[in-house]
């Protein structure tokens, strides 16, 4: 036999998981606003830029490779 407070401790548990995954799903999925996108490229220096740039190629490499 189960408790019925064990049950629901555990059925609550598992709404609020859930939840939370659905919530981090699609905030993921979320198109990023391009103003925004913009400004913080404005913001950032020529070397940062260069940077960031190199992290990209970067992490598409390894992307590619692990495919």
């Amino acid at each position: 036999r189960v408790s019925p407070y064990r049950l629901t401790a555990h059925l609550g548990m598992a709404g609020a998981t859930y939840s939370v995954l659905v919530w981090t799903g699609l905030s993921v999925l979320q198109l990023p606003n391009e103003n925004r996108l913009r400004e913080l490229a404005s913001s950032m220096s020529k070397s940062a830029m260069t940077h960031a740039r190199k992290l990209r190629f970067g992490a598409v490499g390894v992307t590619k490779l692990a495919a």
